[in-house]
Order: structure tokens, then C-alpha cells, then sequence
């Protein structure tokens, strides 16, 4: 006698783990929905703490900041920035050069690099190419008293 059911799986046992997953997405979506309503609507924090006079501070603390210029000329300037700010302030910054495509986008610095042009017939030796590159300026605004970025996802878009 044969039968079709699934012979690692009975078919009440399937709608139960399936009706399972519901609940626990549903659950997910519910608890989610509450930690954002729960966030929605909070202004900033606000010190509550006491001044020296006795007289409670009742607004955000206002933050002194100066600009801060970063340039950078080099034939890879985002890659240069990023190992400029990561030295500075110890973030840790992935990035990926892009493709580059067109022969304008790169210089050829064989003949300043290589020592040994001497082996090959002339225009023979293997050409070392490099991004041409160029200058990278962008400001930030960092917090005098701490002398950090105050805010560090700006400064990484820009």
C-alpha cells in the first residue's frame, strides 16, 4: 500500500511548523513595532542635573564646536583621508577603490619606479599604472572639549 505523504514529514506536522513560524514572525514584527513607538517622540536628553547656583538645567547643554578642515592630495585621496581619520580618532573605515575604467584616470610612473628598465627592449618593460588622483577638501565640525567629530557618520558621507 503506497501512500503520498512526505516520508520525512507528515503533513499535520508541516502546517504546525509553518503556523509556528507565523507566530514568531508576527511576535518579531509586534515587540519591534512597541521598542519604536516606545522611541518616537523623545526629544533630546536633557540635563536635569543642578548648576553651582542651585538653579537646575533644564536645556540640552550647549556644545562648543570649531571646523576642522581635512585636504588631502594624493593619487588615492579618499583612500588617504580615511587612513587620516582612522590614525586620528581610531575608527575603523572600510573602502574599496573603484574600478578605473578609462585610460585619463591613470598615470603611468614606469619609468620613476622601476629599477629595473635595463632588462627590456625600450617601451618592452611591464608598465606600472597608479590612479591619477587628485585633492580631497571637506570640513567637519568637532566638539572642543572632547575634540571628537559630533557627528561621525556625517564626516564619514562626506
Amino acid at each position: 500500500m503506497q501512500t503520498n505523504q512526505d516520508p520525512f514529514m507528515g503533513s499535520s506536522h508541516k502546517i504546525r511548523l509553518v503556523t509556528q513560524l507565523w507566530l514568531w514572525v508576527i511576535g518579531i514584527v509586534v515587540v519591534g513595532s512597541f521598542i519604536v513607538v516606545g522611541s518616537v517622540g523623545r526629544g533630546p536628553r536633557t540635563n536635569l542635573m543642578t548648576k553651582p547656583n542651585g538653579a537646575k538645567i533644564s536645556e540640552p547643554e550647549i556644545q562648543r564646536k570649531e571646523k576642522i578642515t581635512l585636504s588631502v592630495e594624493d593619487p588615492r585621496p579618499v583612500a588617504k583621508a580615511i587612513v587620516m581619520l582612522e590614525a586620528k580618532y581610531g575608527w575603523i573605515i572600510t573602502y574599496e577603490d573603484p574600478r578605473y575604467i578609462n585610460a585619463s584616470d591613470l598615470s603611468d610612473v614606469t619609468e620613476e619606479v622601476r629599477k629595473d628598465l635595463a632588462k627590456f627592449r625600450p617601451g618592452k618593460a611591464p608598465r606600472v599604472l597608479i590612479p591619477k588622483g587628485g585633492t580631497l577638501t571637506f570640513d567637519y565640525d568637532v566638539v572642543v572639549d572632547t575634540n571628537r567629530p559630533s557627528d561621525q557618520m556625517l564626516v564619514l558621507q562626506r
